[in-house]
């Protein structure tokens, strides 16, 4: 929905990446009524737990 698979699943990847320093800050700028939310929701049925 709203086209936004490959940007979640390509997110998904980098914070699952085990070499990936933590803490880490993600910023998500867009248009009200753009999708952030869904997008947020969506990222984080994609993300392992504990990640």
């Amino acid at each position: 929905m709203l086209g936004y698979d490959l940007y979640s699943s390509s997110l998904a990847d980098i914070l699952s990446e085990p070499s990936l320093s933590m803490p880490i800050s993600v910023g998500l700028y867009a248009k009200w009524g753009s999708g952030k939310s869904f997008l947020i929701r969506k990222l984080k049925g994609e993300v392992p737990v504990g990640v």
